[in-house]
C-alpha cells in the first residue's frame, strides 16, 4: 500500500509539474475569419498524449462585441493546438470539473448545458 501511495504521489507531482509547464497566458488573442477577441478563461485536463481544454472566447469588435462562446479543443504535450474534436474520458471530466472552480464565467455557461428546465 505504501508503494501505491508513493506511486500515486509521484504521478500527482508529475501531473502538477506538467500542468504548470503547460499553462498558457490568459487572456490571449484568438482569430477566426469571421471574428476575433480574447480567450478569457481556460481549463484543461492533463493526459500523457493530449490536453482536453475548455475555453471561454470573448469576441470584440466587427459587430460581434459582447459575444461569448465556449470552445472545446485540445493541445498536444508540446503545446500545439489540435485541429480535431476534443476527446475526454471520465478522469478528464473529473479534472475539468475541478479546474472549473477557478473559471466562474465558463462554469456558469456550462452549467446551462446540463440544467433541467423542469
Amino acid at each position: 500500500m505504501r508503494a501505491l501511495n508513493s506511486a500515486c504521489s509521484a504521478t500527482s507531482l508529475a501531473t502538477a509539474a506538467y500542468a504548470s509547464a503547460m499553462a498558457r497566458k490568459i487572456p490571449r488573442a484568438f482569430n477566426y475569419p469571421w471574428g476575433s477577441g480574447q480567450i478569457v478563461e481556460e481549463v484543461s485536463a492533463v493526459r500523457e498524449h493530449s490536453e482536453p481544454t475548455l475555453q471561454l472566447l470573448e469576441f470584440q469588435g466587427e459587430g460581434h462585441e459582447g459575444w461569448e462562446m465556449v470552445r472545446f479543443c485540445s493541445y498536444t504535450p508540446s503545446r500545439a493546438f489540435r485541429r480535431h474534436p476534443m476527446l475526454a474520458g471520465k478522469d478528464d471530466i473529473a479534472q475539468l470539473r475541478e479546474e472549473l472552480k477557478r473559471a466562474p464565467r465558463l462554469r456558469a455557461i456550462l452549467a446551462e448545458l446540463v440544467a433541467d428546465d423542469d
